[in-house]
């Protein structure tokens, strides 16, 4: 597990059984990881389209897809498993 997120605050036996089911998801993990890339390559296609610059609200637009991405690879950081 990359991230110390998930066992901060646990005890010894917690932190190995979290770790265990962990690793048993692993497949899941990775299957979420291509939905959330997916979701990363949707969203950058979206921002470059050419028809939405003459969205009014265009900076509104872009500030949503940058925030979006942020969240789309801080859950990616979250997740990767060992």
């Amino acid at each position: 597990m990359k991230n110390s997120k998930w066992i901060a605050g646990l005890a010894g036996q917690e932190k190995e059984d979290l770790r265990s089911s962990m690793l048993a998801a692993l497949p899941a993990f990775k299957r979420l990881t291509q939905l959330l890339e997916n979701k990363l390559s949707e969203v950058e296609s979206r921002r470059e389209n050419r028809d939405v610059y003459d969205k009014a609200a265009w900076p509104y637009f872009q500030a949503d897809c940058n925030g979006y991405q942020r969240a789309i690879k801080e859950m990616k950081k979250l997740i990767e498993v060992e």
